[in-house]
């Protein structure tokens, strides 16, 4: 009885284990169906998707109607695919209504990023339009508008210059005589002088520039003529003199380094032309103007110089064939001009060629320092030999009123 009874519980235990593997096969195959339908579903709204919102080609927004918008803005975004919403579409629609009518119907899907998209389009769609128009409205005079065309607004030139009008030729003859004054100066002291070989630092950059180790000038022969010069002015002729390394260098000019040849001339003015040039720009000359100017004023300092320089020495005057003629000017001998530059330039002969570098055009001295009244060098005259102890080269031309050098009577000099 009792086996009779185990059999029994075992075979319902078997029956049992049965149902439940069948009911959990069940449950396994319900659920693998379930998915396989819920990939399905999800792979149809994604081909659906990607039907309607155009995902292997980009959206037009336009039809000829609307303008077109600028490359590269209204494409569509993989990033934002399937993931519309009615809001955006309503938003899209109300914005494509407004905008462009006859857009506001296709493409039922759109993402809210193109709609800002969208309304971007649209804005610089208004902007261009308003650009290409360029008109201007008339106030209101009834109940009529008047569309006026507007004036073109006047092209810029491509250089902008300077017009001063006329107060650029009042300018530009004290700049040009304060560029000449600077020249005149600089030529004097650094060359004519040779005052460059004692400036270290203008040695260093000549040098740089020139690839050189050493770079000295002699001067033109101009401190020559400073030691045959007295301190009236003429010029040594005796015997003793004349035998010296320094006259035989001068001897081969007539009029011994004083005067402006033409090629002196010359060379001064291609002096000024990289100072002139740019300065005349700046007052709105071009060439024509700036050598209207510029010819005609190196043409009168030659002309000074000239009056001045030669006779003063008791040489000749330049004639027309050497230089600019001496005696052009000479009716300006006893003015004030004259006397002054006169002085100015025998107190740099007095005290050794130091000081009063400008000659015809004063001016730098004053700013830079070394410009030396008569009051103050003219104590410091030395004694010269009488005009008849002494052979010269002849009398100096000189106004009335200038100062007079000492004569020595005792000084006897070799013939």
């Amino acid at each position: 009885m009792e086996k009779e009874i185990e059999e029994t519980g075992g075979e319902r235990e078997r029956e049992g284990e049965g149902r439940e593997r069948e009911t959990e096969t069940r449950r396994e195959r319900r659920g693998e169906a379930q998915g396989r339908s819920r990939r399905e579903g999800e792979g149809e709204r994604r081909r659906e998707t990607r039907e309607e919102t155009g995902r292997r080609r980009p959206v037009r927004w336009y039809d000829g109607t609307c303008p077109r918008p600028p490359k590269g803005i209204l494409t569509t975004s993989r990033e934002d695919e399937g993931r519309t919403t009615h809001t955006s579409i309503r938003r899209r629609n109300a914005i494509l209504a407004a905008v462009c009518p006859s857009e506001a119907s296709s493409s039922p899907f759109a993402t809210l990023d193109e709609v800002m998209r969208l309304a971007l389009l649209g804005f610089s769609a208004l902007l261009a339009q308003c650009a290409a128009l360029s008109m201007s409205v008339s106030p209101l005079q009834g109940s009529t508008i008047r569309v006026v065309a507007a004036t073109p607004a006047p092209q810029r030139s491509s250089t902008p210059s300077m017009d001063l009008g006329m107060v650029k030729y009042f300018a530009a003859v004290p700049a040009l005589y304060g560029l000449m004054s600077v020249n005149e100066y600089c030529t004097h002291r650094w060359y004519q002088h040779a005052e460059f070989n004692k400036e270290v630092w203008m040695q260093n950059i000549a040098c740089f520039i020139l690839r050189k180790k050493e770079l000295k000038i002699r001067g033109g022969g101009h401190v020559e003529h400073h030691a045959e010069t007295y301190d009236d002015m003429t010029l040594k002729k005796d015997t003793r003199w004349s035998r010296s390394p320094a006259a035989k260098s001068l001897d081969s000019d007539p009029y011994r380094g004083t005067a402006f040849t033409w090629q002196t001339t010359g060379l001064m003015t291609f002096q000024m032309l990289w100072s002139t040039i740019p300065v005349f720009k700046l007052l709105g000359f071009g060439l024509p103007g700036t050598f209207a100017f510029l010819l005609p004023g190196m043409l009168l300092h030659a002309l000074i110089w000239n009056m001045l320089h030669p006779p003063m020495h008791g040489l000749p005057n330049v004639p027309l064939s050497v230089g600019a003629p001496s005696n052009w000017l000479a009716g300006l001998r006893n003015t004030p001009y004259f006397r002054y530059i006169y002085e100015n330039h025998q107190g740099h002969h007095v005290l050794g060629g130091k000081c009063n570098y400008n000659v015809c055009c004063p001016g730098t001295d004053h700013l830079l320092g070394t410009y030396v009244p008569t009051a103050v060098w003219e104590p410091q005259m030395r004694p010269v030999p009488p005009f008849s102890a002494a052979e010269r080269w002849g009398p100096a031309v000189e106004p009335i009123g200038v100062p007079q050098a000492p004569i020595d009577e005792k000084r006897a000099v070799v013939a």
